[in-house]
């Protein structure tokens, strides 16, 4: 199972819209799921007297940006050569 293929789908059943529109979706997701699982270790961190370390959510915030930015390119680029290309180039590419 890998991450576009929803968006693909959501693509194919909805042709007259344009193929970003799942992006926002996505990243809004993983964005507040992240924070959410964050918070809940800074209040279980809290509770038990831990120093909480802010600084580190910085890099992860960052590289996150950077998959976003990525994605979007990826989701573009299947739309216009198609799932099985598309995703080849995605997932080997960056190895390449």
């Amino acid at each position: 199972w890998c991450s576009e293929l929803p968006a693909t789908l959501y693509n194919q059943r909805h042709p007259e819209a344009s193929a970003t529109v799942v992006i926002f979706p996505q990243c809004l997701g993983i964005y507040i799921c992240s924070s959410l699982i964050y918070l809940l270790y800074a209040a279980v961190a809290l509770a038990s007297g831990w120093s909480i370390p802010h600084s580190a959510i910085r890099p992860p915030y960052f590289s996150g940006c950077i998959w976003a930015v990525g994605f979007s390119f990826m989701i573009v680029g299947i739309s216009v050569l198609g799932f099985s290309i598309g995703y080849t180039l995605d997932a080997v590419g960056p190895i390449v």
